[in-house]
């Protein structure tokens, strides 16, 4: 699927558009087929390479320019939620493909970044290549610290859940969680180094004529640089909550993995206690049920009530007994 929009410079409204060929738009593609990405390189001229790029979910960011045409490939967050109502959190890449006069973007499905872009949070303008670059790299960071927060508020409900659990099923969930944060620093590490050579492209001395040729292809003026700024806070934060969750989270899981362990005790020692409090009356009428000659047979109904009574006792005294050793 390709959608397209057009930001009018006087009026500021942006619009979907379908020409692929105007100047100044945002060309976004979302599971894009061959045709379709073949479609957009002839309306566009985008290299067919570039545009196949961000469909590897292997794909690490980077920046590549070549043909006066300059990729910036990123990792982002997704949410899901399957039929059980379990949650999961994944990275995907993101294509970011600039143009002398288009951006476009490609990604493997819809992602809240895209969505909340496209519905004008915050409002783009579709002219400022560099500038729309750079919101899209804060709102990822903003989702990602988003999504890290819904992960600590999973840990929590996780965390009074497993106080009384005793199935795998809990640990399950939380090994879900440790894999989601072990993907967001994964992909907010590799976010960092790519923010920061964007960042040397443009104010920093190097050698890499990669970076040359960037910061010859996007110009970038003080309020882009304060957003830029504001884009390497955000990804510090996301990456120091996600290390901080991360270490909760394998705390978790050896805390919560012996506490299972001792809750599967506690059952397995009471269930014992109970059987040897039934086995004492079971022992005794198994013995007097036998049939042989036993002494004050020509009197079975107190010898009856004697026995039942005797019975009582013992299992009075067991309990007593395994109370007081914290047994039952």
């Amino acid at each position: 699927m390709i959608r397209a929009y057009y930001s009018d410079q006087e009026t500021m409204q942006t619009t979907l558009v379908s020409d692929l060929t105007m100047k100044n738009i945002w060309i976004h593609c979302i599971r894009p087929t061959f045709d379709e990405l073949t479609t957009c390189s002839e309306a566009t001229g985008a290299n067919m390479d570039f545009l196949r790029a961000a469909l590897d979910m292997e794909e690490g960011s980077r920046i590549e320019i070549e043909d006066d045409q300059m990729i910036v490939i990123i990792d982002i967050p997704i949410y899901d939620e399957n039929m059980k109502n379990e949650r999961f959190f994944d990275t995907i890449p993101l294509g970011i493909i600039i143009l002398k006069d288009k951006i476009i973007t490609v990604c493997l499905q819809d992602n809240s970044i895209t969505s909340e872009l496209e519905n004008g949070k915050p409002k783009i303008h579709t002219f400022k290549r560099t500038r729309f670059l750079l919101q899209l790299l804060y709102k990822t960071s903003q989702v990602y610290i988003r999504y890290l927060r819904r992960i600590d508020q999973q840990t929590d409900q996780l965390e009074i859940a497993m106080h009384k659990a005793t199935e795998n099923r809990k640990l399950t969930q939380l090994l879900n969680l440790q894999k989601s944060i072990t993907y967001f620093s994964t992909s907010l590490r590799s976010n960092e180094a790519t923010v920061g050579r964007l960042r040397s492209s443009q104010f920093g001395y190097t050698n890499d004529p990669t970076l040359h040729e960037g910061r010859k292809f996007l110009a970038m003026y003080e309020e882009d640089q304060e957003l830029l700024e504001d884009v390497q806070t955000e990804n510090k934060q996301a990456i120091e909550m996600a290390e901080i969750y991360g270490r909760i989270l394998e705390s978790m899981g050896n805390i919560f993995s012996s506490m299972i362990s001792n809750n599967l005790n506690m059952v397995m020692k009471f269930l014992t206690s109970i059987t040897l409090i039934v086995s004492i009356p079971t022992l005794i009428a198994s013995i007097l049920g036998m049939n042989v000659a036993f002494p004050f047979d020509s009197k079975p109904l107190s010898v009856f009530w004697m026995t039942m009574m005797f019975m009582l006792m013992l299992t009075a005294v067991l309990i007593i007994i395994l109370r007081k050793k914290n047994l039952l």
